[in-house]
């Protein structure tokens, strides 16, 4: 799921998901978003760079603003958490 902090864009997956395996070997992406608000539907597309995050202020405050985080994720310290910072 995309959400942004602060006019910067951010995924949070699972370490293990094949897209982190494939940023580190190209960081050249593309990534499709879908949207629904109130029965309209369509979605966001986003082309460019992404990077993983290792910084844990960053990766911290990431989880404190993702609405969905503590869903799937037991802290920012979590080792199958992954944030990808999309450029």
């Amino acid at each position: 799921v995309l959400f942004t902090v602060e006019d910067r864009y951010f995924f949070a997956t699972f370490t293990g998901d094949s897209k982190v395996a494939q940023i580190q070997n190209n960081k050249l992406v593309e990534a499709c978003v879908p949207l629904e608000e109130d029965g309209h539907t369509g979605y966001i597309r986003l082309k460019g760079r992404a990077s993983i995050v290792n910084n844990a202020a960053l990766k911290a405050e990431a989880s404190e603003r993702c609405y969905f985080f503590d869903e799937y994720f037991s802290g920012y310290d979590d080792p199958d958490y992954t944030l990808i910072e999309f450029d």
